[in-house]
């Protein structure tokens, strides 16, 4: 099998500073949860789905560490003329 170095996989922390959906008065907002209250919804994985996407067009060593998953609209990022691929080691 040969190899080709140009393939990069890193371990995503686009998580690590998210805060859980809540109500306003506090309570865990359960449209964001499956009927089990361990998985996500539909709309939950849609929101994650949204702040993977953003975190994976942003630079290495530069990534949004305070995700909160309160706001409704998370508009997405596209590629620039600058930085025209998903932002790994190798391409940054």
């Amino acid at each position: 099998c040969r190899c080709d170095n140009s393939l990069h996989f890193m371990y995503g922390e686009f998580s690590h500073g998210v805060e859980m959906r809540q109500s306003k008065d506090g309570a865990y907002d359960k449209s964001f949860y499956a009927e089990d209250m361990f998985h996500l919804s539909k709309y939950g994985n849609a929101v994650i789905g949204k702040f993977l996407w953003n975190s994976m067009l942003e630079p290495v060593g530069n990534k949004s560490d305070n995700v909160n998953l309160g706001h409704d609209f998370i508009p997405l990022k596209c590629p620039t003329k600058e930085r025209l691929y998903v932002q790994t080691l190798g391409n940054k």
